[in-house]
């Protein structure tokens, strides 16, 4: 029997974890990213509002999504095999796709806050 890490006859997990669904794996991931989605508006608002410009408002945005992934983490007390898929993808998977929404919440902000007063 395959555990959920290994490859051979020994289980890497508990046998509590084995039954776990792929789907609900998939569900968390999707929800991970949902969470990513959060906190680049919310940090695109914050950035805009501190009033940072060029690479620091990027550095702001990186920073952050390291630490929804490190709290991600921590909440699974660090066994990423047995909520998702791919391990990876806590620190990587819609990374990017929250950089869009940071941006355009990032300079909404700063307009209205910097630029417009």
């Amino acid at each position: 029997m395959l555990g959920l890490g290994g490859m051979g006859g020994t289980p890497s997990a508990p046998k509590r974890f084995e039954n776990i669904s792929i789907e609900l794996k998939i569900a968390n991931e999707l929800n991970l990213n949902a969470c990513r989605m959060v906190t680049s508006l919310i940090g695109g608002i914050g950035a805009g509002i501190l009033g940072l410009t060029g690479w620091t408002g990027f550095l702001f945005y990186f920073v952050l999504a390291l630490i929804v992934s490190l709290l991600v983490a921590a909440k699974g007390n660090f066994q990423l095999e047995l909520y998702f898929v791919d391990t990876s993808a806590i620190f990587s998977h819609g990374l990017f796709y929250g950089v869009l929404t940071f941006i355009m919440f990032w300079t909404l902000s700063y307009d209205v806050v910097h630029v417009y007063t």
